[in-house]
């Protein structure tokens, strides 16, 4: 018989009865044989695609628990991180006109195999269909680790309607009327998942006004509306932070105030404009003010439907009264404003110019001029980068082309590969289009357009580069 200190006694003899014991110094083989398969399990789990954890959830309540552990997130996130650069997609967004006041918003994938695939609107309120009805525009914000933010703007039409935010429903109820013109819901999505969220309402900045000879300290709080300078569109912003392991949406304020009276709201002409921000997190479901803000005089416009959020920086473009543009940046790690001078060379951008993110990593500007010697009309890209040393930023020119590809009709919908993405536009909205002219992609360095097969007639204006992941909303 072996000593039972020793570990496991294996025979015992008894009389005539011979039986054959295991004895254990720590856990039982049991367990220790399950300790191990979890271990394994999880790492073969987490280097599936999202989809396919999604479905072995299904196979038992253990393997569902594995699979929604923030640690198996985590994981499965980290392992996915250096191949999504190469196997993300664009997906896209396209309008369909059914009637004369009637479109059909939807949504596809252009993925490896360079054909795009539907993609449903799984944070669509079912039970409240009428208020989709009302859309009168659909845009992302921005796209991070598997999950996409998109803004509907919701006509008000119903009289003392009241929009409950967590699930996007209208409650007809003894509410304070809606207010005239548009509601604006904002929704963080994960596709894979199929999860949703509705941000809370954003309560806007009260304006402050100047008061008579004292400076931009010396102001007082007045009730005006904060859109004095003619913003179109929100300016939004959303990026993923792997430092705090939650997303940020920034709503950024622009906010002017002038020397004339305050009845010309309307002529913005040489107004200083404060740009102020509120802050969502997710760990918290709410929004914050943001300290800092940042002055900028001699405004004119404020180009908020062209803004572009990367690497946690968002960045758009304002212009002077001088007809001089500036990139203007909100840092989402900081929170913090930055103002960055474009080279005084093309200050002047004029209006044919579009705003990028350049290989998911940088802001890039593609501006139209015409070449000094000849004359002809080229296509310049710039992007922006930082100097090692001084970490200022600097404008790199990446190419400069005379494609007739970008020609009018043309839109810019998306960088995917290093190559522009472009749908064509019709000079009426009743024009028949084929399929195959709608959509192609345009390479650069060897100049060639290549025909992406997507089998819709719909006009693409707008795209994000995803992929799939388990991050919850």
């Amino acid at each position: 018989m072996d000593d039972e200190s020793s570990g496991v006694v294996k025979l015992l003899v008894r009389g005539r009865k011979r039986y054959r014991i295991k004895l254990y110094t720590s856990e039982p083989k049991k367990k220790i044989r399950k300790v191990i398969q979890e271990d394994v399990l999880l790492e073969i789990l987490s280097k599936l695609p999202a989809k396919s954890v999604l479905r072995f959830r299904c196979v038992s309540k253990e393997w569902y628990g594995l699979t929604k552990s923030s640690y198996f997130i985590a994981r499965h996130v980290l392992l996915h991180r250096s191949r999504s650069a190469q196997n993300s997609g664009l997906l896209l967004v396209s309008r369909e006109k059914i009637s004369a006041n009637e479109r059909s918003i939807k949504l596809s994938l252009l993925r490896e195999e360079e054909t795009t695939l539907p993609v449903p609107f799984s944070f669509r309120p079912p039970k409240n269909p009428q208020i989709f009805s009302r859309w009168k525009y659909f845009a992302f914000v921005g796209s991070n680790n598997g999950l996409v933010c998109c803004v509907l703007f919701i006509q008000n039409e119903i009289k003392n309607e009241k929009y409950n935010t967590s699930t996007a429903e209208v409650e007809v109820k003894d509410a304070a009327p809606a207010p005239p013109g548009r509601t604006e819901l904002v929704v963080v999505w994960n596709p894979a998942t199929e999860q949703f969220r509705y941000l809370p309402p954003i309560n806007p900045f009260e304006e402050e006004e100047k008061e008579e000879g004292k400076g931009i300290q010396g102001r007082r709080r007045v009730r005006k509306r904060w859109d004095s300078c003619k913003c179109n569109y929100p300016l939004l912003g959303f990026d993923f932070l792997p430092e705090i392991s939650e997303y940020k949406v920034v709503r950024v304020f622009p906010a002017a105030y002038g020397s004339k009276d305050d009845d010309e709201e309307d002529d913005d002409s040489g107004k200083v404009v404060i740009f102020q921000a509120q802050v969502f997190l997710q760990s918290t479901n709410s929004w914050k003010d943001v300290g800092d803000k940042l002055e900028f005089p001699s405004f004119k416009v404020c180009l908020t439907s062209v803004s572009v959020t990367v690497n946690g920086m968002m960045y758009w473009l304002v212009e002077q009264t001088s007809a001089e543009y500036y990139l203007v940046s909100f840092n989402l790690h900081e929170e913090a404003f930055y103002l960055i001078p474009l080279p005084i060379e093309w200050r002047r951008l004029g209006r044919e110019f579009d705003l990028e993110a350049w290989n998911n990593s940088s802001v890039a500007i593609l501006r139209c001029t015409h070449n000094s010697e000849n004359g002809d009309l080229e296509r310049v890209l710039w992007v922006l980068t930082h100097d090692q040393e001084s970490k200022k930023p600097v404008w790199v020119q990446q190419f400069r082309i005379t494609s007739e590809v970008f020609a009018a009709g043309v839109r810019i919908v998306g960088v995917w590969k290093d190559q522009f993405i472009l749908s064509k536009r019709l000079e009426y909205e009743d024009d028949p289009i084929e399929p195959a002219e709608n959509l192609f992609g345009y390479d650069h360095g060897s100049d060639t357009k290549k025909l992406l097969n997507h089998g819709q007639t719909d006009f693409f204006y707008g795209g994000v580069h995803y992929v799939e992941s388990l991050v919850p909303v």
